[in-house]
């Protein structure tokens, strides 16, 4: 046996072993959750009665029940603002006044953590001109829920270039009701 082989041979056989050497614990299970799906948008409340006026505040938190630190934001480094309403059997964008603050890194959100946030909703922002908006007075009644983009890591060159993985999370539904 010449000598390449036999180095090859003490090679192989220190990897096998040394993999035999490691605790349970030192190796990855292929099976533990890392993705964003451990990660919710639970709602303070499951009513909110509006007067006519229509100013209001909607608070929530950002749940990470995962291992890892998320990145939560839609609008960058400001939680969620946007709304969408339960209409004719599908979900319909409501409310989602203008970001300005795009150029900011996400919130981040520890594993086993909380992150309270509220959405404020102005009468000034609202869109009656959108055929899927609901927010004259008389129509403003229904149910909700909040939605935001979660991601996994935050890379501000991956970001921009789209190849920053990313899901979509949403509440539990609320409902907005018209005090009268």
């Amino acid at each position: 046996m010449d000598l390449r082989h036999t180095r090859c041979v003490g090679v192989a056989i220190a990897f096998l072993l040394s993999g035999c050497l490691l605790s349970p614990e030192s190796i990855p299970d292929p099976d533990e959750d890392r993705s964003l799906d451990r990660v919710s948008i639970a709602m303070e409340e499951s009513e909110y009665n509006v007067t006519e006026a229509l100013a209001f505040d909607v608070h929530y938190h950002y749940v990470n029940d995962g291992n890892e630190i998320v990145y939560v934001g839609a609008c960058i480094g400001h939680p969620s603002e946007t709304l969408e309403k339960y209409v004719d059997g599908e979900w319909v964008p409501a409310y989602a006044p203008f970001c300005e603050h795009r150029g900011h890194a996400p919130i981040e959100v520890a594993p086993g953590e909380r992150y309270a946030a509220t959405v404020s909703v102005k009468p000034a922002t609202w869109s009656t001109g959108r055929p899927n908006a609901s927010w004259r007075v008389d129509e403003i009644e229904g149910t909700y829920r909040v939605i935001d983009v979660v991601y996994a890591e935050w890379d501000r060159g991956k970001f921009d270039d789209g190849s920053l993985h990313a899901e979509q999370v949403h509440s539990n539904a609320f409902d907005i009701r018209l005090k009268r």
